[in-house]
Parts: C-alpha cells; structure tokens; sequence
C-alpha cells in the first residue's frame, strides 16, 4: 500500500501560500471580472474565445476575449436544471437535471437553437461526449447514447448505481464515474453498447468530480478535498495522495502541474501536484457564493459560482518565499 500524505488548506480569501520547505513558488490568485447570470451557476466549459455557462435554467454564453469584460452574447432557457454542459464542434450538450440530455446547436453564439433531447434518465447531472457518443450521469447511473442525429438520441448501454452520479469523464476508452459515497466507478467503454465495470477507488469522502491525466485520476471528494489516485491499472486504483481543502471540493481542473479546485463556499484552490504523493496549495481565492465548477485556461481560472454567477480569475507567481495577503 502506498502512503498517502495529507495536508490542510487554511480557509482565507485571496492569498498565497509558501510550501514548508519553501520548494513551490506561491502564487496570487485575485478576481479579474465577474457577470451576472440568470440563476445560478452550475457548470463553465470555456472553447475559443468563448465561455458557455450551465446556468440551471438557461445555457448562457459569454464572449471572453477581454478576461477583464465578459460580455454576454447569447443564451437559451432550456426545460430542467442546467447542471454542466460540453462543446465539441458547434454543439453544446447540456445535463439538464430532470429535462434530461439537451442538445443545443451554437455555430451562432448569439442565437443557440435546441437540436433534441433524451430525458430517459432520472435526473442528469453530468456528460461528457466523445465523437458521436455521449456519455450522461445522474441519478440512477450512467447511461451512453449515440447522438449522431441530434433531434433523435438513441440508448446503446446503461449501468445503475443506487446514489447520483454528478460527473463522467471519459479519456480513450476508459470511462470515470464520480459516484458521491460509492467512489470513483470506472469502466471499459471500448464498445459504448457493452460498457464493462472495471474497478472502484472507495474514495474516503463523496466523488463529486474528477479529471483524469495520463494515469492519474484527481478526484474531488466533497468534504475530503482532492484525492489523487493512480488508475493504471483500473481494477485496482491506487491513491497516491490527498489534500484536505477548508470546503467541499465539488470539481477540479487539471493543467500541468497544477491543479485547481472548486470548492463551493471555500472558493478556488490552486494546488502543486508535481509530486502526487505530497500536493502543496499555492494559493486561493475566495468567491461570491460557492464555487461549482472550474476551468483553468492560459494562467486564466473560469469558475461557475452558483448565485455569484460567473466569475473570472487570474494567476500570478509571487515568486517569493513569504506568503502575500491582500
């Protein structure tokens, strides 16, 4: 068994974060800009120049462009509550709470129009699309669909689990399911119409989201912060390290060597993992109500900030070894 070393995130607002052994480089982490949605914030998914927000009742689209001035372009009130949404090519997918998988085409940002939808499913809270397959989950499982004609998405394959699944993310032919007191479900979706459940890390807290790199599965773990766990060999996943945050770790974004996480009332954490077994926070920023979902982009952080809507955040080395406060 591997050691999985633990550290505590302090609960402030804006700050850096020297490491122990003044290895890491803290970082300023302080809010550039920030918009008002509709209802509450959900999920961010940021392509291009463009950030697409899951805005429970609505898709809202902003133009980011000038981080510093988000400008709304577009938006579409959809049945349901949006809770995440993907954009591959110029199709949005939405998890739509109890108005199912919803599928919106948005080539015009500022006109998106409603392609189709699937609401087999009790309550979608999560998807993730590869080509023409998307894989939903929620309450009752996960569920993949082939939505090759978007007006008509038809069922290949479901698995049940008896809690709800917030979040799936899919890399090559491996599926991961954030699955709350059941873990980290994962299963091989090399055929979508015969999906297999591999293995399970029983995650000390509640799977709320994950990202996964290469073999490394960051796992956001509710009350137990950031779970780093080694999934190379699925049947077994290893942790390999963990980090206690002062919230609940509700998503994470992973880029480089840093990982950044959403942690509802507690705000965003940037966090060291180029050692897994060791994390070390770098900094963090707190946020308007609670933070839900992050997307971190070229030294830029897009957070969905439920009724603090949504809010853009910048990066910065302090490149020192003491910790600055605002």
């Amino acid at each position: 068994m591997s050691f999985a070393s633990r550290m505590v995130v302090s609960g402030m607002l804006c700050f850096g974060v020297c490491s122990v052994a003044m290895a890491h480089d803290p970082v300023d982490v302080r809010l550039l800009s920030s918009a008002e949605t509709s209802r509450y914030a959900a999920g961010v998914e940021v392509v291009g120049g463009l950030a697409y927000v899951a805005d429970f009742g609505a898709l809202e689209i902003f133009d980011i462009r000038d981080a510093k001035h988000p400008v709304k372009v577009g938006a579409l009130p959809l049945e349901g509550a949006a809770h995440e949404v993907r954009v591959v090519g110029g199709t949005a997918y939405i998890a739509g709470g109890f108005g199912g998988l919803q599928i919106v085409d948005v080539r015009e940002p500022q006109s998106p129009q409603l392609l189709g939808a699937y609401d087999e499913l009790k309550e979608v809270k999560g998807v993730a699309v590869v080509g023409n397959t998307a894989y939903v989950s929620g309450f009752g499982g996960l569920q993949v669909l082939d939505v090759s004609d978007p007006s008509a998405p038809v069922l290949l394959d479901s698995f049940r689990t008896s809690v709800e699944a917030p979040y799936v993310e899919v890399v090559g032919t491996t599926a991961y399911l954030a699955n709350r007191r059941l873990g980290l479900l994962i299963f091989d979706v090399a055929d979508p119409a015969e999906i297999k459940h591999v293995g399970t890390f029983d995650s000390p807290g509640e799977a709320f989201g994950v990202k996964v790199v290469g073999m490394v599965a960051y796992v956001a773990d509710k009350s137990d912060g950031l779970q780093i766990v080694d999934v190379s060999n699925p049947e077994s996943p290893l942790v390999l390290g963990a980090i206690d945050t002062a919230g609940f770790a509700m998503n994470v974004d992973v880029v480089g060597s840093r990982a950044y996480v959403a942690d509802g009332e507690s705000g965003v954490h940037v966090i060291d993992i180029a050692d897994s077994g060791s994390p070390v926070l770098l900094g963090s920023c707190g946020t308007l109500d609670r933070a839900f979902d992050v997307q971190a982009v070229d030294g830029v952080v897009y957070v969905a900030d439920s009724k603090g809507g949504f809010r853009v955040l910048g990066v910065e080395s302090i490149g020192c070894g003491c910790c600055r406060r605002d």
